[in-house]
């Protein structure tokens, strides 16, 4: 497959794989993350349509999907 170019917080990636998972996004987003540390993990299409990853879900990935993690906290 070749390179698919994805966006996370602002900073291009290549991806090679038919999908990308919450964890692999996290860890470009934040690498070296603790595993207890709850993320939000948002995306959006280039035709509009936006989504959301949870921890052990994937989605497949598109030409210019832009995702944005941010670190989340328990109340």
């Amino acid at each position: 497959m070749s390179k698919i170019s994805i966006v996370v917080n602002g900073s291009q990636e290549f991806w090679t794989d038919t999908n990308v998972t919450y964890a692999q996004i996290v860890q470009i987003a934040f690498p070296g993350s603790q595993p207890d540390t709850l993320f939000s993990v948002t995306y959006a299409l280039e035709n509009g349509a936006t989504g959301s990853l949870a921890l052990g879900q994937s989605v497949a990935v598109q030409n210019g999907m832009q995702f944005e993690v941010i670190t989340t906290y328990r109340s």
